[in-house]
């Protein structure tokens, strides 16, 4: 058998941080009063596991006190459930930390309504001979211009 560098083997989360990370997403509900609130932030969990892996105490210990943040991150920490190598015979609670994210989701935009716009110009023919263009324009004898939105 060989020798671990630890007295004492770290307890694992089974798939590792990555299936960790994606249990607290699947499972982390963001609060009424922090969504409306419109605040974000990271809480900091201090926690401690039973010689067989469970999540025993929980404690908040930094992030954002508004919002009920850290009472939803301490839920989702209960959840937790961990792998401890079991190399001695030792009852022994191990202490760790984990941060849990709240970020609020982007609001979603709603698509613009298109609007097709068509635009008429009526000329009349050439402006007569004693008229230039601009004077016919200015009399209003050159013609019209209309746009049709809907």
């Amino acid at each position: 058998m060989a020798k671990s560098k630890n007295f004492l083997p770290k307890p694992v989360y089974p798939g590792g941080a990555k299936a960790m990370n994606a249990f607290i997403k699947k499972h982390l509900k963001y609060p009424e009063a922090a969504k409306e609130a419109k605040i974000e932030g990271t809480v900091r969990v201090k926690y401690s596991l039973d010689q067989s892996g469970r999540v025993i105490k929980v404690n908040a210990i930094d992030g954002p006190k508004q919002g009920g943040l850290r009472e939803e991150a301490e839920r989702v920490v209960k959840l937790l459930k961990f792998e401890v190598p079991k190399e001695r015979k030792l009852r022994v609670q191990y202490h760790q930390h984990l941060d849990v994210n709240f970020k609020l989701p982007k609001p979603k935009r709603k698509p613009k309504a298109k609007t097709t716009q068509i635009q008429y110009t009526i000329t009349s023919s050439k402006p007569t001979a004693t008229q230039s263009e601009e004077q016919a324009k200015e009399s209003g004898e050159g013609g019209y211009s209309y746009t049709i939105n809907w």
